[in-house]
């Protein structure tokens, strides 16, 4: 399978395509498998070419889909976009309008949100599945699992952490002895651990 990559950044939120560019980059080979005209409009809005004119939004969701489509007729793709909600938007709408079209290509798209931070990524028509943290009863399990918590100091842990559970394995080796058992106090706010 290809992965193709996107990482969204909120830095870049202004420029252009600079998304949709990351996930082109590693396919850029295969433009000249797809109609000169559509090939033509991608390197335009990537920037590895130009145009009289700007690419219109239309040709450049076409184009990407042309490339993806093309590049999955020798192996499947899986296009992988972490912080979606920091997409700019002309990439978000090339990434959109091409997920929308894939018919029977071997495409598939895997597209994290934060919901809770910059824009909101609006994929109508595409399924999603919201994750949530873990549900109280499934956290303490996870927690003892890992460490001996006092009851109090798990409950702690898991208003803290709202059910996350990499947060919940990593935040008892942050604690003391005594933090653990409930006979400390714990920080405000607790540690966070590196991965987290």
């Amino acid at each position: 399978m290809t992965v193709v990559r996107a990482l969204g950044v909120e830095s870049e939120v202004e420029l252009e395509f600079s998304a949709l560019l990351e996930v082109c980059w590693p396919l850029r080979e295969r433009t000249g498998k797809i109609s000169p005209h559509q090939a033509a409009v991608l390197r335009a809005a990537l920037g590895l070419g130009t145009a009289a004119e700007p690419p219109e939004r239309f040709a450049v969701g076409a184009a990407t889909l042309a490339l993806l489509a093309t590049a999955a007729e020798t192996e499947p793709v899986l296009v992988v976009v972490d912080d979606a909600q920091w997409l700019d938007r002309s990439s978000r709408d090339a990434l959109l309008f091409a997920m929308r079209r894939l018919q029977a290509d071997r495409v598939a798209f895997v597209i994290a949100v934060r919901s809770a931070e910059g824009d909101p990524f609006d994929a109508a028509g595409v399924e999603s599945l919201a994750l949530t943290g873990l549900a109280p009863a499934a956290a303490a399990t996870l927690i003892r699992q890992n460490a001996s918590v006092a009851r109090a100091v798990a409950d702690r842990l898991y208003e803290s952490t709202h059910g996350n559970p990499l947060a919940l394995i990593e935040l008892p080796g942050l604690l003391s002895p005594g933090q653990l058992a409930g006979t400390a106090p714990l920080e405000e706010p607790l540690p966070a651990g590196s991965a987290v």
